[in-house]
């Protein structure tokens, strides 16, 4: 303002609140776009999307677990692992760790990182699919100290066996 007066310097409150008021709104959207970081009412409309019903039993932090798992694709290891990581996204970080999965099928286990992506007995299967849920068990190592209420709630919306 040049120079200073009254009526600018109303106008430049006026403005500036106004860009840092859609400045919060942008935020909160984008934050919204996700269903791993959206409000509580957005979650619904995710599962409404998704066909999937809040349970009144069910607390928002299993409700937004569900919906993950039928929003991302867990018929991978990778895939759930992303999952499971997103769920605990404010809890997990390189000093704790992050959760990984393997799995055992008709007695092979793989959980060497390094051999996520071998074949496990012939050559049109491999490891990271769980596709075959009849006799796949799919551990999963949770870091210390972290806590796996959601995880054991998931157990019984998971195609195939879990065990922590």
């Amino acid at each position: 303002m040049n120079p200073p007066n009254d009526m600018g310097w109303f106008f430049y409150n006026l403005e500036g609140k106004s860009f840092d008021f859609v400045e919060e709104l942008l935020s909160q959207l984008s934050l919204d776009l996700s269903p791993v970081r959206c409000s509580d009412s957005y979650l619904h409309l995710y599962g409404e999307d998704l066909k999937l019903k809040k349970d009144p039993t069910w607390s928002y932090s299993e409700y937004r677990a569900l919906i993950l798992i039928r929003y991302y694709n867990i018929m991978t290891l990778r895939g759930l692992e992303t999952v499971l990581n997103k769920l605990y996204i404010d809890v997990l970080d390189d000093s704790t760790g992050y959760i990984t999965c393997d799995y055992t099928v008709v007695g092979f286990r793989v959980s060497d990182e390094n051999t996520l992506n071998e074949l496990i007995s012939d050559e049109t299967t491999t490891n990271d699919l769980l596709t075959d849920t009849v006799g796949t068990i799919v551990h999963i190592n949770v870091p210390n100290g972290v806590e796996t209420d959601i995880i054991e709630f998931l157990r019984d919306y998971l195609p195939y066996e879990v065990t922590l």
